[in-house]
């Protein structure tokens, strides 16, 4: 269970910061597919986490 919660924590903290109702700069900036690249970061992170933890056999 905590494995999990420690994956989910970061997508939580970066999904809540582009979920805000005002204007981000990468949005203004033009055609930007910025939600591709969150979704991109967040995945990345998870699996550097996953990978992480499996190397120092916490997993």
């Amino acid at each position: 269970m905590e494995d999990m919660a420690t994956f989910f924590l970061p997508i939580t903290v970066i999904t809540s910061f582009y979920g805000m109702n005002f204007k981000l700069p990468e949005f203004t900036l033009g055609p930007i597919n910025a939600h591709a690249y969150v979704f991109i970061l967040n995945a990345l992170i998870v699996l550097i986490m996953f990978l992480y933890m499996k190397w120092k056999k916490w997993i």
